[in-house]
Protein backbone atom coordinates (compact mmCIF):
# COMPACT_ATOMS: atom_id res chain seq x y z
CA UNK A 1 0.00 0.00 0.00
CA UNK A 2 1.92 3.02 -1.28
CA UNK A 3 1.98 6.07 0.95
CA UNK A 4 2.68 9.53 -0.32
CA UNK A 5 1.96 13.14 0.34
CA UNK A 6 -0.79 13.38 -2.22
CA UNK A 7 -0.95 16.30 -4.63
CA UNK A 8 -3.31 17.19 -7.45
CA UNK A 9 -0.48 16.77 -10.00
CA UNK A 10 0.28 13.30 -8.70
CA UNK A 11 -3.35 12.23 -8.71
CA UNK A 12 -3.98 13.60 -12.22
CA UNK A 13 -1.14 11.54 -13.71
CA UNK A 14 -2.00 8.20 -12.11
CA UNK A 15 -3.53 5.51 -14.36
CA UNK A 16 -2.40 2.24 -12.74
CA UNK A 17 -4.91 0.54 -10.40
CA UNK A 18 -3.64 0.94 -6.84
CA UNK A 19 -4.46 2.37 -3.41
CA UNK A 20 -2.52 5.49 -2.47
CA UNK A 21 -2.53 6.53 1.22
CA UNK A 22 -1.97 10.13 2.16
CA UNK A 23 0.78 10.84 4.71
CA UNK A 24 -0.80 14.17 5.65
CA UNK A 25 -4.09 12.73 7.07
CA UNK A 26 -3.81 9.21 8.46
CA UNK A 27 -6.42 6.94 6.88
CA UNK A 28 -7.15 9.02 3.76
CA UNK A 29 -6.81 6.85 0.65
CA UNK A 30 -7.27 7.46 -3.10
CA UNK A 31 -8.28 4.24 -4.87
CA UNK A 32 -7.44 4.15 -8.62
CA UNK A 33 -9.63 1.57 -10.39
CA UNK A 34 -8.63 -0.44 -13.52
CA UNK A 35 -10.96 1.81 -15.47
CA UNK A 36 -9.01 4.86 -14.30
CA UNK A 37 -11.58 6.24 -11.83
CA UNK A 38 -10.22 7.75 -8.65
CA UNK A 39 -12.28 7.22 -5.45
CA UNK A 40 -11.66 8.65 -2.01
CA UNK A 41 -11.94 6.39 1.05
CA UNK A 42 -11.24 6.71 4.72
CA UNK A 43 -9.71 3.58 6.25
CA UNK A 44 -9.75 3.08 10.01
CA UNK A 45 -9.86 0.58 12.86
CA UNK A 46 -12.00 0.86 15.98
CA UNK A 47 -10.92 -0.76 19.26
CA UNK A 48 -8.48 -3.15 17.57
CA UNK A 49 -10.93 -4.45 14.99
CA UNK A 50 -10.33 -5.06 11.31
CA UNK A 51 -9.94 -2.27 8.76
CA UNK A 52 -13.12 -0.44 7.77
CA UNK A 53 -13.42 1.34 4.42
CA UNK A 54 -15.66 4.35 4.27
CA UNK A 55 -16.40 5.97 0.89
CA UNK A 56 -16.02 9.74 0.72
CA UNK A 57 -16.58 10.55 -2.97
CA UNK A 58 -14.73 10.64 -6.30
CA UNK A 59 -11.80 12.75 -7.46
CA UNK A 60 -11.77 15.46 -8.78
CA UNK A 61 -15.43 16.14 -7.88
CA UNK A 62 -14.30 15.89 -4.28
CA UNK A 63 -11.06 17.85 -4.30
CA UNK A 64 -7.95 16.89 -2.38
CA UNK A 65 -8.49 19.74 0.06
CA UNK A 66 -12.13 18.73 0.78
CA UNK A 67 -11.16 15.05 1.05
CA UNK A 68 -8.55 15.91 3.68
CA UNK A 69 -11.14 18.00 5.63
CA UNK A 70 -13.58 15.07 5.68
CA UNK A 71 -10.87 12.59 6.66
CA UNK A 72 -9.63 14.86 9.43
CA UNK A 73 -13.13 15.09 10.94
CA UNK A 74 -13.54 11.30 10.72
CA UNK A 75 -10.14 10.77 12.35
CA UNK A 76 -11.34 12.76 15.38
CA UNK A 77 -14.36 10.44 15.66
CA UNK A 78 -12.16 7.34 15.51
CA UNK A 79 -9.71 8.76 18.05
CA UNK A 80 -12.77 9.15 20.36
CA UNK A 81 -13.33 5.36 20.00
CA UNK A 82 -16.47 5.81 17.92
CA UNK A 83 -17.33 4.21 14.59
CA UNK A 84 -18.06 6.78 11.84
CA UNK A 85 -19.89 4.24 9.64
CA UNK A 86 -22.24 3.35 12.50
CA UNK A 87 -22.84 7.02 13.21
CA UNK A 88 -23.52 7.74 9.53
CA UNK A 89 -26.11 4.91 9.36
CA UNK A 90 -27.75 6.12 12.58
CA UNK A 91 -28.00 9.67 11.25
CA UNK A 92 -29.52 8.41 8.01
CA UNK A 93 -32.07 6.33 9.94
CA UNK A 94 -33.07 9.32 12.06
CA UNK A 95 -33.39 11.49 8.95
CA UNK A 96 -35.59 8.89 7.28
CA UNK A 97 -37.87 8.49 10.31
CA UNK A 98 -41.00 10.61 9.93
CA UNK A 99 -41.49 13.18 12.70
CA UNK A 100 -43.73 12.07 15.57
CA UNK A 101 -47.22 13.48 15.52
CA UNK A 102 -47.63 16.42 17.84
CA UNK A 103 -49.19 15.48 21.15
CA UNK A 104 -52.83 16.55 21.37
CA UNK A 105 -53.40 19.75 23.31
CA UNK A 106 -54.84 19.01 26.75
CA UNK A 107 -57.44 21.66 27.42
CA UNK A 108 -58.57 22.76 30.85
CA UNK A 109 -61.97 21.16 30.20
CA UNK A 110 -60.39 17.78 29.44
CA UNK A 111 -58.03 17.91 32.41
CA UNK A 112 -60.89 18.98 34.69
CA UNK A 113 -62.28 15.43 34.44
CA UNK A 114 -59.00 13.92 35.65
CA UNK A 115 -58.76 16.60 38.34
CA UNK A 116 -62.21 15.85 39.74
CA UNK A 117 -61.48 12.10 39.68
CA UNK A 118 -58.38 12.82 41.77
CA UNK A 119 -60.34 15.05 44.15
CA UNK A 120 -62.95 12.34 44.72
CA UNK A 121 -60.34 10.26 46.47
CA UNK A 122 -59.05 13.15 48.58
CA UNK A 123 -61.97 15.41 49.52
CA UNK A 124 -65.47 14.81 50.74
CA UNK A 125 -66.46 18.16 49.20
CA UNK A 126 -65.19 17.29 45.70
CA UNK A 127 -68.64 18.03 44.28
CA UNK A 128 -68.29 21.65 45.40
CA UNK A 129 -65.01 21.81 43.46
CA UNK A 130 -66.75 20.41 40.38
CA UNK A 131 -69.54 22.99 40.67
CA UNK A 132 -67.07 25.88 40.99
CA UNK A 133 -65.06 24.66 38.01
CA UNK A 134 -68.18 24.32 35.84
CA UNK A 135 -69.63 27.67 36.86
CA UNK A 136 -66.61 29.92 37.42
CA UNK A 137 -63.51 28.57 35.67
CA UNK A 138 -64.31 26.44 32.61
CA UNK A 139 -66.55 29.03 30.90
CA UNK A 140 -63.45 31.23 30.62
CA UNK A 141 -60.67 28.67 30.13
CA UNK A 142 -62.39 25.45 29.04
CA UNK A 143 -61.01 25.40 25.48
CA UNK A 144 -57.55 26.73 26.38
CA UNK A 145 -54.55 24.48 26.98
CA UNK A 146 -53.64 23.93 30.62
CA UNK A 147 -50.15 25.20 29.85
CA UNK A 148 -51.56 28.39 28.27
CA UNK A 149 -52.99 29.77 31.51
CA UNK A 150 -50.80 32.52 32.95
CA UNK A 151 -50.74 34.33 36.27
CA UNK A 152 -52.20 37.55 34.77
CA UNK A 153 -55.07 35.48 33.31
CA UNK A 154 -55.80 34.05 36.75
CA UNK A 155 -55.75 37.51 38.32
CA UNK A 156 -58.09 38.84 35.63
CA UNK A 157 -60.56 35.97 36.10
CA UNK A 158 -60.69 36.43 39.88
CA UNK A 159 -61.22 40.16 39.42
CA UNK A 160 -64.06 39.53 36.96
CA UNK A 161 -65.77 37.05 39.28
CA UNK A 162 -65.51 39.43 42.22
CA UNK A 163 -66.89 42.27 40.09
CA UNK A 164 -70.04 40.23 39.41
CA UNK A 165 -70.99 41.01 43.00
CA UNK A 166 -72.44 37.64 44.03
CA UNK A 167 -69.37 36.36 45.86
CA UNK A 168 -67.42 37.52 48.91
CA UNK A 169 -65.38 34.95 50.82
CA UNK A 170 -66.37 32.45 48.10
CA UNK A 171 -63.86 34.08 45.74
CA UNK A 172 -61.08 32.81 47.99
CA UNK A 173 -62.41 29.27 47.58
CA UNK A 174 -62.28 29.69 43.81
CA UNK A 175 -58.70 30.92 44.12
CA UNK A 176 -57.71 27.93 46.26
CA UNK A 177 -59.40 25.63 43.73
CA UNK A 178 -57.44 27.14 40.82
CA UNK A 179 -54.17 26.74 42.71
CA UNK A 180 -55.06 23.12 43.51
CA UNK A 181 -55.97 22.55 39.85
CA UNK A 182 -52.46 23.49 38.72
CA UNK A 183 -50.79 21.65 41.61
CA UNK A 184 -52.39 18.41 40.41
CA UNK A 185 -51.57 19.26 36.78
CA UNK A 186 -47.90 19.64 37.72
CA UNK A 187 -48.00 16.43 39.79
CA UNK A 188 -49.41 14.47 36.85
CA UNK A 189 -46.96 15.93 34.33
CA UNK A 190 -49.61 17.94 32.49
CA UNK A 191 -48.01 21.28 33.38
CA UNK A 192 -44.24 21.88 33.58
CA UNK A 193 -44.52 24.24 36.54
CA UNK A 194 -44.19 26.42 38.43
CA UNK A 195 -47.76 26.85 39.62
CA UNK A 196 -49.05 30.12 38.09
CA UNK A 197 -51.49 30.57 40.99
CA UNK A 198 -49.04 30.08 43.86
CA UNK A 199 -48.70 32.76 46.56
CA UNK A 200 -51.40 35.00 45.12
CA UNK A 201 -52.97 37.52 47.50
CA UNK A 202 -56.49 36.58 48.58
CA UNK A 203 -59.11 38.69 46.78
CA UNK A 204 -61.45 39.02 49.75
CA UNK A 205 -60.51 39.67 53.34
CA UNK A 206 -63.45 38.77 55.50
CA UNK A 207 -63.95 38.90 59.24
CA UNK A 208 -64.84 35.77 61.24
CA UNK A 209 -68.58 35.49 61.90
CA UNK A 210 -69.55 35.86 65.52
CA UNK A 211 -73.32 35.54 65.11
CA UNK A 212 -74.89 33.59 68.00
CA UNK A 213 -78.64 33.15 68.37
CA UNK A 214 -80.15 34.92 71.34
CA UNK A 215 -82.51 33.06 73.66
CA UNK A 216 -85.42 34.85 72.04
CA UNK A 217 -84.26 33.75 68.60
CA UNK A 218 -83.84 30.14 69.76
CA UNK A 219 -87.47 30.16 70.93
CA UNK A 220 -88.58 31.73 67.64
CA UNK A 221 -86.66 29.14 65.63
CA UNK A 222 -88.12 26.27 67.64
CA UNK A 223 -91.63 27.66 67.21
CA UNK A 224 -91.15 27.81 63.42
CA UNK A 225 -89.86 24.21 63.33
CA UNK A 226 -92.69 22.87 65.46
CA UNK A 227 -95.29 24.71 63.40
CA UNK A 228 -94.03 23.09 60.17
CA UNK A 229 -92.72 19.62 61.11
CA UNK A 230 -90.56 17.83 58.53
CA UNK A 231 -87.26 16.00 58.09
CA UNK A 232 -85.57 19.33 57.42
CA UNK A 233 -87.00 20.81 60.62
CA UNK A 234 -85.72 17.83 62.64
CA UNK A 235 -82.26 18.14 61.08
CA UNK A 236 -82.09 21.84 61.96
CA UNK A 237 -83.07 21.24 65.58
CA UNK A 238 -80.72 18.27 65.93
CA UNK A 239 -77.88 20.41 64.63
CA UNK A 240 -78.51 23.01 67.32
CA UNK A 241 -78.92 20.29 69.94
CA UNK A 242 -75.81 18.23 69.06
CA UNK A 243 -73.62 20.81 67.31
CA UNK A 244 -72.66 18.60 64.37
CA UNK A 245 -72.10 19.62 60.75
CA UNK A 246 -74.94 19.87 58.24
CA UNK A 247 -73.89 17.02 55.92
CA UNK A 248 -73.07 14.70 58.82
CA UNK A 249 -76.41 15.28 60.55
CA UNK A 250 -78.57 15.16 57.41
CA UNK A 251 -76.78 12.00 56.25
CA UNK A 252 -77.24 10.11 59.53
CA UNK A 253 -77.74 6.32 59.19
CA UNK A 254 -79.76 4.19 61.56
CA UNK A 255 -76.87 1.74 61.95
CA UNK A 256 -74.84 4.61 63.43
CA UNK A 257 -77.42 5.19 66.16
CA UNK A 258 -77.75 3.13 69.35
CA UNK A 259 -80.76 4.53 71.19
CA UNK A 260 -80.39 2.08 74.07
CA UNK A 261 -76.80 3.18 74.71
CA UNK A 262 -77.74 6.75 73.73
CA UNK A 263 -74.77 7.02 71.36
CA UNK A 264 -74.40 8.19 67.77
CA UNK A 265 -71.25 6.63 66.31
CA UNK A 266 -70.44 8.80 63.32
CA UNK A 267 -68.51 6.73 60.79
CA UNK A 268 -65.02 7.98 59.87
CA UNK A 269 -65.84 8.05 56.15
CA UNK A 270 -68.51 10.66 56.82
CA UNK A 271 -66.56 13.05 59.04
CA UNK A 272 -64.65 16.05 57.78
CA UNK A 273 -61.39 15.01 59.43
CA UNK A 274 -61.77 11.32 58.56
CA UNK A 275 -61.95 10.16 62.21
CA UNK A 276 -64.72 8.22 63.92
CA UNK A 277 -66.74 10.51 66.17
CA UNK A 278 -68.97 9.45 69.06
CA UNK A 279 -71.76 11.73 70.29
CA UNK A 280 -73.80 11.03 73.43
CA UNK A 281 -77.53 11.60 72.85
CA UNK A 282 -79.32 13.82 75.40
CA UNK A 283 -83.03 13.57 76.20
CA UNK A 284 -84.38 15.78 73.41
CA UNK A 285 -82.24 13.97 70.81
CA UNK A 286 -83.42 10.56 72.02
CA UNK A 287 -87.03 11.74 71.91
CA UNK A 288 -86.66 13.10 68.37
CA UNK A 289 -84.92 9.97 67.04
CA UNK A 290 -87.31 7.62 68.80
CA UNK A 291 -90.22 9.35 67.10
CA UNK A 292 -88.51 9.03 63.72
CA UNK A 293 -87.68 5.37 64.31
CA UNK A 294 -91.37 4.53 64.62
CA UNK A 295 -91.80 5.54 60.97
CA UNK A 296 -88.47 4.05 59.83
CA UNK A 297 -88.51 3.01 56.14
CA UNK A 298 -84.96 3.67 54.98
CA UNK A 299 -81.32 3.13 56.10
CA UNK A 300 -81.12 6.92 56.44
CA UNK A 301 -82.66 8.61 59.42
CA UNK A 302 -83.59 11.52 57.14
CA UNK A 303 -84.04 9.97 53.66
CA UNK A 304 -85.16 13.16 51.96
CA UNK A 305 -82.25 15.11 53.43
CA UNK A 306 -79.44 12.63 52.73
CA UNK A 307 -78.63 14.02 49.26
CA UNK A 308 -76.68 17.09 48.29
CA UNK A 309 -79.80 19.26 48.13
CA UNK A 310 -80.05 19.35 51.90
CA UNK A 311 -78.09 22.60 52.05
CA UNK A 312 -80.55 24.35 49.77
CA UNK A 313 -83.47 22.72 51.55
CA UNK A 314 -82.32 24.08 54.88
CA UNK A 315 -81.55 27.51 53.49
CA UNK A 316 -85.03 27.78 52.03
CA UNK A 317 -86.76 26.10 54.93
CA UNK A 318 -90.00 28.09 55.25
CA UNK A 319 -88.06 31.33 54.94
CA UNK A 320 -86.72 30.92 58.48
CA UNK A 321 -83.48 32.56 57.40
CA UNK A 322 -85.46 35.75 56.88
CA UNK A 323 -86.74 35.63 60.45
CA UNK A 324 -83.31 36.61 61.79
CA UNK A 325 -81.21 39.39 60.22
CA UNK A 326 -77.88 38.23 58.72
CA UNK A 327 -78.64 34.62 59.61
CA UNK A 328 -76.34 31.81 58.49
CA UNK A 329 -76.98 28.14 59.20
CA UNK A 330 -73.50 27.83 60.70
CA UNK A 331 -74.83 30.09 63.44
CA UNK A 332 -76.42 26.94 64.88
CA UNK A 333 -73.04 25.29 65.47
CA UNK A 334 -71.62 28.57 66.76
CA UNK A 335 -74.55 28.96 69.16
CA UNK A 336 -73.99 25.38 70.39
CA UNK A 337 -70.28 25.99 71.01
CA UNK A 338 -70.81 29.37 72.69
CA UNK A 339 -73.61 28.02 74.83
CA UNK A 340 -71.38 25.23 76.14
CA UNK A 341 -68.67 27.75 76.92
CA UNK A 342 -71.15 29.88 78.85
CA UNK A 343 -72.07 26.78 80.85
CA UNK A 344 -68.47 26.34 81.93
CA UNK A 345 -67.62 23.38 79.68
CA UNK A 346 -63.88 23.09 79.07
CA UNK A 347 -62.69 24.18 75.64
CA UNK A 348 -61.03 20.81 74.99
CA UNK A 349 -64.36 19.03 75.47
CA UNK A 350 -66.11 21.52 73.17
CA UNK A 351 -63.46 20.94 70.49
CA UNK A 352 -64.00 17.19 70.73
CA UNK A 353 -67.78 17.63 70.51
CA UNK A 354 -67.32 19.75 67.39
CA UNK A 355 -64.87 17.11 66.09
CA UNK A 356 -62.29 19.69 65.21
CA UNK A 357 -59.08 18.50 63.61
CA UNK A 358 -56.44 17.56 66.19
CA UNK A 359 -53.88 20.34 66.66
CA UNK A 360 -51.29 18.42 68.70
CA UNK A 361 -49.19 15.34 67.95
CA UNK A 362 -50.68 13.57 70.97
CA UNK A 363 -54.27 14.05 69.85
CA UNK A 364 -53.48 13.31 66.21
CA UNK A 365 -51.45 10.13 66.61
CA UNK A 366 -51.66 8.75 70.13
CA UNK A 367 -54.76 9.80 72.09
CA UNK A 368 -57.80 8.08 70.57
CA UNK A 369 -60.08 8.27 73.62
CA UNK A 370 -63.74 9.03 72.82
CA UNK A 371 -64.26 11.17 75.97
CA UNK A 372 -67.85 9.96 76.11
CA UNK A 373 -68.36 10.73 79.87
CA UNK A 374 -67.23 14.33 79.34
CA UNK A 375 -69.39 14.65 76.23
CA UNK A 376 -72.34 13.23 78.16
CA UNK A 377 -72.00 15.83 80.91
CA UNK A 378 -71.68 18.65 78.36
CA UNK A 379 -74.58 17.59 76.14
CA UNK A 380 -76.85 16.87 79.10
CA UNK A 381 -76.11 20.37 80.39
CA UNK A 382 -76.83 21.88 76.97
CA UNK A 383 -80.07 19.88 76.75
CA UNK A 384 -81.16 21.31 80.09
CA UNK A 385 -80.11 24.80 79.00
CA UNK A 386 -82.17 24.59 75.80
CA UNK A 387 -85.12 23.32 77.82
CA UNK A 388 -84.77 26.32 80.14
CA UNK A 389 -84.55 28.68 77.15
CA UNK A 390 -87.65 27.20 75.52
CA UNK A 391 -89.56 27.59 78.79
CA UNK A 392 -88.20 31.14 79.10
CA UNK A 393 -87.04 30.47 82.65
CA UNK A 394 -84.29 32.49 84.38
CA UNK A 395 -80.69 31.30 84.24
CA UNK A 396 -79.29 29.10 87.01
CA UNK A 397 -75.71 28.32 88.02
CA UNK A 398 -73.33 27.97 85.06
CA UNK A 399 -70.77 25.75 86.86
CA UNK A 400 -70.85 22.22 85.42
CA UNK A 401 -68.75 19.62 87.29
CA UNK A 402 -66.82 17.44 84.83
CA UNK A 403 -66.28 13.72 85.55
CA UNK A 404 -63.00 12.68 87.13
CA UNK A 405 -60.99 10.08 85.23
Amino acid sequence: MPTKTLTDRFLAGKRDAANYFDTTITGLCCRVTPAGSKLWSFVYRVNGGGPQWMSLGSYPTLTLIKAREKAKALRLIVDDHRDPIVERKTAALIAATPPAAAAPVLTCRKFAKAFITFQKGKKKTWKDDEDRLDKRVLPAWGDLAVTAITRPMIADLLTEILAEGDMTVGINKVQVLISRFFTIAIDQGVHPGPNPASRMIKRFKGTPRTRVLTEKEVRALYAELVERPSEAADVVWLRLLLGQRAEETAGMFWDEVDLDARVWKLNAVRTKNGLEHWIWLPDMAVELLTTREKARTDPHVFPAMAGRQQKADERNLYGIAQTFPNFDWRDLRRTFSTGLGDLGIEEGVIDRLLNHKAATVGRKHYNHAKYLPEKQVALAAWDRELTRILKNEPKTSRVIPMPTR
